[in-house]
């Protein structure tokens, strides 16, 4: 059985009109499935970038990410994340914000 998230010489450059900047370069390992693992380095290594190509929110200028052995290649519902720092809606309940997901996709149900 294979791992449950791969990365495969994963690669991502930010494009502006003046420029081109390597974010993350050939990054490449697996994560089983029930594994924790944490990402950490100083302010600006990549660390959300990962996160964000992880999530489908972004593609990989090069290389290949598979999540239970299916290519990830847009954004989905099956993985979320949250950001060191809160970005909470102030005017919402620690609750009310929980839900916003829920209500964004109008899936929020008793049951969810």
């Amino acid at each position: 059985m294979g791992a449950f998230l791969e990365l495969q010489s994963v690669s991502f450059s930010y494009h502006s009109l003046e420029a081109e900047t390597l974010a993350l370069n050939h990054i490449s390992f697996e994560v089983d499935e029930g594994e924790f693992v944490a990402i950490v380095g100083p302010s600006g290594c990549g660390k959300s970038t990962l996160l964000d190509l992880i999530s489908g929110m972004s593609k990989p200028s090069t290389g290949a990410i598979q999540l239970q052995g299916k290519s990830i290649d847009h954004a989905t519902a099956n993985i979320g994340y949250m950001l060191q720092k809160d970005h909470l809606f102030e005017w919402r309940t620690v609750y009310s914000n929980v839900l916003l997901g829920l209500e964004i996709r109008k899936k929020e149900t008793k049951e969810t």
